[in-house]
């Protein structure tokens, strides 16, 4: 299967290549500066007599406060790209078999306790509507089968979220955010490109799938583990206030809580290798903690 991966630097991306490459798939990558998806049509040597897209490509939510500019650029390097590379695949002639979007489980919005699934409706929020956009933009696509994969927060051993937390911790101590209570749904890199491979393979998925584990924590809870993992100290909670001050609207992404139970991928059978978060920092322990 020729597969095209854009987005294929990024943590995702550069572990996804890597195993379709071991199962003796073509790994067609897309990346800057080879392909900025947000002004260029996408490459239709690249394209051409593909079977499949996974679309990862996305500016960092996190990098930078979201001023009105940031905000656009985050949604046009999701949509635009998207949008580039259908003009690319009619260039290239080609009736694309499977599309395969990343999306995230912030589509939910704030949703404090509430137990979510992939039929839960959508939040109102940035975050919420930049995901429903990246979604919509995959459906326009055309492909004959395509997947929403809502990414919740990635665990990996090369960088992500551990990596920016874990030295914070170390030098200042192990803070929760504001009350603590809300709710983080995540997923080790592994369990989560094993779930794009599924996606690859099951000819009868398609539409939304949450990529979570099926314990999700809250803020507290994943502040003290982690806190043990590193043997730290505990510091005072970081008041919602002065994370607003600090972040502006980039705040809501700290503070905002979605509980996602994995509800396509349990009905399936799969087997998660980190189904809990102390497991997944068994497995990261001495790489970036």
């Amino acid at each position: 299967m020729k597969v095209v991966v854009t987005g294929a630097t990024g943590l995702v991306g550069k572990a996804l290549c890597k195993r379709l490459q071991q199962e003796g798939h073509e790994v067609a990558p897309l990346s800057r500066p080879d392909w900025d998806g947000e002004r260029d049509i996408a490459p239709v040597a690249a394209l051409r007599n593909c079977d499949a897209i996974v679309h990862l490509a996305g500016e960092n939510i996190a990098a930078h406060r979201w001023t009105a500019a940031r905000k656009k650029h985050l949604v046009e390097s999701r949509v635009t790209s998207a949008k580039n590379l259908k003009l690319g695949l009619e260039q290239a002639g080609v009736s694309l078999k499977l599309f395969i979007s990343a999306s995230a489980v912030g589509v939910f919005g704030d949703r404090g306790d509430e137990f979510l699934s992939e039929d839960s409706k959508p939040g109102n929020d940035f975050l919420a509507e930049l995901c429903q956009a990246w979604e919509t933009a995959s459906d326009d696509i055309g492909a004959k089968r395509t997947v929403k994969a809502r990414f919740g927060v990635v665990l990996s051993r090369s960088g992500g979220f551990l990596a920016q937390v874990s030295p914070l911790f170390k030098r200042v101590g192990a803070s929760r955010l504001g009350d603590g209570k809300q709710w983080l749904s995540w997923i080790h890199i592994d369990d989560l490109v094993e779930v794009l491979m599924l996606a690859l393979r099951l000819n009868d998925w398609c539409g939304p799938v949450d990529v979570v584990a099926p314990h999700p924590l809250t803020n507290a809870e994943w502040t003290r583990e982690l806190k043990l993992k590193l043997n730290t100290f505990s510091a005072p909670p970081v008041p919602a206030f002065a994370l607003r001050l600090l972040y502006g609207e980039l705040s809501e992404a700290l503070l905002s809580s979605q509980r996602v139970i994995p509800k396509k991928l349990e009905h399936l059978g799969f087997q998660w290798k980190y189904p809990t978060f102390k497991e997944a920092l068994d497995q990261i322990t001495g790489e970036v903690c």
